[in-house]
């Protein structure tokens, strides 16, 4: 029973190609268990979106169709719920390390440290490139609000909207961080 918990408390390499993704990123056990519970929060929500979203349409559907009152509003709510599964989904496969990937590095990169250290730069690039994309969603956030604008049928803030991106590139940033880290402590030593 030690060495099982021995076991799971060691860093692991983050492998893009693998099955399933373990569980916890060594942050301790109450931080892992928040980070449980915010993942499946997190799965929650996505669910749930998507469930709104199938029965938007159908309820569309029934009232253009069937009762020929269409309820443009509809539109907007179901574009809105879209855009939030959208980023928080993929802040969701960011936590899992399930992006699509190509496996040209391990075909290049025979050693497992030079294979682990060009996968840690990759994780690295994908931060720097989604803190920048948090810039931008930001400026334009704060632009948008402070312009409050509103959308056309509902009457809604588009900063409804504006915030599905802004969220998902949080998250996103702080998964990619923990695999970073997890990458880093990982990482096999020269020699080894």
């Amino acid at each position: 029973m030690g060495a099982d918990r021995a076991r799971e408390a060691e860093p692991t390499l983050l492998d893009p190609f693998a099955e399933q993704t373990p569980i916890g990123y060594g942050l301790g056990p109450t931080l892992d268990r928040i980070e449980g519970a915010a993942t499946s929060v997190l799965r929650a929500l996505c669910v749930t979106a998507a469930f709104a979203l199938a029965f938007l349409m159908v309820a569309q559907i029934i009232m253009r169709y069937w009762l020929h009152k269409p309820f443009l509003g509809i539109e907007e709510t179901s574009v809105l719920l879209g855009v939030w599964i959208y980023f928080l989904g993929a802040a969701y496969v960011t936590r899992l390390n399930g992006h699509m990937r190509g496996g040209v590095a391990q075909l290049i990169f025979k050693q497992a440290r030079t294979l682990a250290i060009v996968h840690l730069f990759a994780e690295v690039v994908c931060l720097a490139v989604t803190l920048v994309f948090g810039y931008y969603i930001s400026d334009y956030a704060i632009f948008t609000i402070q312009s409050n604008r509103r959308s056309t049928y509902l009457g809604w803030s588009s900063g409804f909207w504006v915030g599905s991106l802004w969220l998902g590139l949080i998250l996103m940033a702080i998964y990619f961080a923990l695999h970073i880290q997890r990458q880093w402590r990982a990482l096999p030593r020269r020699g080894s």
